[in-house]
C-alpha cells in the first residue's frame, strides 16, 4: 500500500464514487472542485445502466439508487411521422437476466446520494481551483488558486474531459476530438401534461432516427414525471460553449433545426414546452490514453476515456472505474 491520504480533483460522479469506495477501505480522502458549489442542473439526466448500478450496490447504496431511478421496461422506435413503428421489451428481459435494468436518473439525485456519506466527514471542498501538481517518490502536492497547498500520498484526477490534471502532468495530453455532431438537450418538469401519445409512455425509452437521433425518457424515481429529451444533428462545427442553461439564444438555434422534422413529430411539442431548461452543445470524445497514470497520480473517467453520451456510459463507466480502486486498494 502506497499510503493512506488520497486527494481527488473533481467532485463529479466519478470523484464522489471513488471517495466513498476508498473511505470504506480505510483511506483518508479529500475531494476538491473548482466550482463554488454543486450545480444541480448540470448534466440533468442520463440512462443509469446495470454496470453502474451494480457498482453502487457493492458500496451499500443499492436501496438509495433504486429510489432515484425511473426503471425502463420497453423501447419504442418512432417513424418519421412520430408514430410507433417498433416496440421491444428488451429492458424487462435485461432485468430478468441480471437483476437490474436501465433507468432514467437525474444527475443531481445521484450526486446527493454520493455526497450524503461524505458530508459529516468534511470530505468535499468546493472553490478549490487546482493550479499545479508536484510530486516525488513519497508524496504529491496539490496547489490551489488562493488556497493553501495540500499534501497526499496519492492523487486521482477525476476532472472530466477538459482535464487539468492530465495537462499539468502532460499525461498523454491530446485534446478532445469533435465528433462532427451537436445535440439539443431539454428537460421538462412534467411529461403527463403533453398531448402527443408517444410522450406519455412511462417506463419506456422512445427513440427515432429520421431527421436526427431523437430520444425522450423519464428520469427520477419510479413514479417520476420529469422528462429528458434530446436530438442530435451533423455539423462541421460545434456551437459556442455556454456554462449554463441559456434558453433564449439556444431556442433560436433550435428553431433552425425543427423544420427538418415533420410537423407530427413529438419534438415540436417538447421544444415548445422546454421554456427554461434547454442546452445546445457539441459532442466530443477522447481517444483512449496510452497512459492513465504518472508517478503517484492517476486519472479516472472522462479525463482518460471520455465517451459520447450514449446509453449513459460516461457516468456508468466512471462509476465502474472506481470498482477497480475498491478491489486493488
Amino acid at each position: 500500500m502506497l499510503g493512506k491520504r488520497i486527494g481527488i480533483v473533481g467532485a463529479g460522479i466519478g470523484g464522489l464514487t471513488a471517495a466513498n469506495a476508498l473511505i470504506q477501505k480505510g483511506f483518508i480522502v479529500k475531494v476538491f472542485d473548482k466550482a463554488p458549489k454543486f450545480v444541480s442542473t448540470a448534466g440533468a439526466g442520463f440512462g443509469f445502466s446495470p454496470n453502474g448500478q451494480i457498482c453502487l450496490a457493492s458500496l451499500g447504496l443499492h436501496q438509495q439508487a433504486q429510489g432515484i431511478i425511473h426503471p425502463f421496461e420497453r423501447m419504442i422506435r418512432l417513424d418519421s411521422d412520430g408514430n410507433m413503428k417498433q416496440e421491444s421489451h428488451v429492458f424487462r428481459q435485461l432485468r430478468e437476466k441480471v437483476g437490474f435494468t436501465i433507468g432514467g436518473c437525474v444527475r443531481a439525485d445521484l450526486v446527493d446520494i454520493l455526497l450524503a456519506p461524505l458530508k459529516e466527514q468534511n470530505v468535499v471542498h468546493y472553490s478549490h481551483k487546482m493550479t499545479n501538481i508536484s510530486q516525488d517518490a513519497n508524496r504529491v502536492v496539490l496547489d490551489f488558486e488562493g488556497r493553501p497547498s495540500e499534501e497526499f500520498d496519492i492523487v486521482i484526477g477525476a476532472d472530466g474531459i477538459h482535464t487539468r490534471v492530465a495537462e499539468v502532468l502532460n499525461i498523454d495530453h491530446s485534446p478532445p476530438v469533435y465528433s462532427g455532431a451537436n445535440i439539443f438537450y431539454g428537460v421538462l418538469n412534467n411529461l403527463d401534461n403533453l398531448q402527443h401519445p408517444m410522450l406519455n409512455q412511462a417506463h419506456s425509452v422512445v427513440q427515432g432516427s429520421e431527421g436526427g437521433e431523437f430520444i425522450v425518457f423519464r428520469a427520477g424515481g419510479p413514479e417520476s414525471t420529469l422528462g429528458v429529451w434530446a436530438t442530435t444533428y451533423s455539423s462541421s462545427a460545434a456551437p459556442p460553449r455556454r456554462d449554463d442553461w441559456d434558453h433564449a439564444e439556444t431556442n433560436k438555434e433550435l428553431q433552425v433545426l425543427l423544420p427538418t422534422f415533420k410537423s407530427t413529430h413529438p419534438i415540436h411539442e417538447l421544444a415548445a414546452r422546454s421554456t427554461d431548461r434547454l442546452l445546445h452543445f457539441g459532442l466530443y470524445f477522447r481517444k483512449h490514453k496510452k497512459e492513465w497514470a504518472k508517478g503517484r497520480v492517476c486519472l479516472l473517467g472522462d479525463s482518460c476515456h471520455a465517451t459520447l453520451p450514449y446509453a449513459g456510459q460516461g457516468a456508468n463507466q466512471v462509476i465502474e472505474d472506481t470498482k477497480g480502486y475498491q478491489h486493488q486498494s
